[in-house]
């Protein structure tokens, strides 16, 4: 008799210990499934974010080949009026944010305070003074 109650004892043990382990995998299949879900809405955030830089590259790009024109036009001693305007026959056209930008770099203020008035990125701001520096070594020259 005792050999059988030994024998219940013993399956009823394992018998919990199995419900346990039980529920201890579908706990973690549950958190794994949430882990997946946030794991989902990361990578659709790092996609769209990816999306906003490269159309960012694009603007900056083109913001480039704009700037680039006028560099020229000031190293060919062009006047005054058309180192203010891009060349018309480009496809390029400096908005207006870019035309406040270059004022301001003008006036002397530092790029990261251009970048936040108008509404462009530090970087452009910064190679926009890069670049009107170069220009003006270049006319100095």
């Amino acid at each position: 008799m005792s050999d059988s109650l030994l024998v219940d004892v013993l399956l009823i043990s394992a018998l919990g210990i199995s419900v346990i382990s039980l529920a201890a995998a579908l706990l973690c299949f549950s958190l794994l499934r949430k882990q997946a879900a946030a794991n989902i809405q990361l990578f659709q955030k790092l996609e769209k974010s990816q999306q906003m830089s490269n159309s960012n590259t694009v603007r900056l790009g083109k913001r480039l080949v704009a700037l680039e024109k006028q560099l020229l036009a000031v190293e060919q001693g062009s006047s005054a009026a058309s180192r203010e305007t891009p060349d018309p026959s480009s496809n390029v056209v400096l908005d207006e944010s870019l035309k406040d930008a270059l004022s301001l770099l003008n006036a002397g203020l530092p790029p990261e305070e251009v970048a936040r008035r108008c509404g462009i990125s530090k970087a452009e701001a910064s190679l926009m003074k890069l670049m009107r520096t170069h220009a003006q070594q270049s006319v100095a020259a």
